[in-house]
């Protein structure tokens, strides 16, 4: 994204040089250098926009790197400032929207069983409010989130007679600054159960 910035920026900055030298530049009197000018000026300006803004964009995507997977492997429970619920050992962890791990299609009951899915997601966000407060625990990333385990869990069923429910048991949420910038992280747990029916 920064190279298309650079690329544009530089290109106006040439044609701003060839507008202007066609016009005669210095060389020429007040009235041939006006039109010159509202020609030149306005794509020497452009070109500098260009070429500062694209220095001030940063790679953003490259730099959230997600390391659930290899503190849950040392059973380290990822340090959120906010949660809420009862944090469980995930029997399967998507990180950034990526499943780490295969699932079972069908959870064997009986006898009655479980499968817990962690899904973290982090985004770069302007500020932190909305995102890192107490009461911020429903934010976009959140939900995000949320949604990447619920895709998950509707394909996971469960075996026999069983009757399958699934919910969201804990979640996690922080955002932190970086620089000049904020990143915002979030996790979430919904648990399947597998159940025998309840005879009356």
């Amino acid at each position: 994204m920064r190279n298309k910035f650079y690329v544009l920026g530089s290109t106006s900055l040439v044609l701003g040089m060839v507008a202007y030298s066609l016009g005669g530049g210095p060389l020429t009197g007040l009235q041939e250098t006006i039109p010159t000018l509202l020609i030149s000026f306005p794509l020497f300006f452009l070109g500098v926009v260009l070429i500062g803004w694209g220095y001030f964009i940063k790679p953003q995507i490259e730099m959230v790197t997600f390391t659930d997977v290899e503190l849950m492997a040392n059973e380290v429970k990822l340090p959120f400032v906010n949660d809420q619920g009862e944090y469980e050992r995930p029997n399967l962890v998507i990180a950034g929207g990526r499943v780490q791990g295969d699932f079972p299609d069908i959870l064997d009951c009986p006898p009655p069983s479980s499968f817990v899915i962690y899904s973290s997601e982090a985004a770069w966000v302007p500020f932190c409010q909305g995102y890192g407060g107490p009461n911020d625990g429903n934010n976009r990333i959140i939900k995000k989130a949320r949604k990447n385990a619920k895709r998950i869990a509707d394909q996971i069923d469960c075996g026999g007679e069983c009757t399958k429910n699934d919910g969201e048991i804990w979640k996690g949420w922080n955002c932190n600054r970086r620089g000049n910038k904020f990143i915002a992280i979030a996790a979430v747990e919904l648990k399947i159960n597998c159940n025998l029916p309840d005879i009356a």
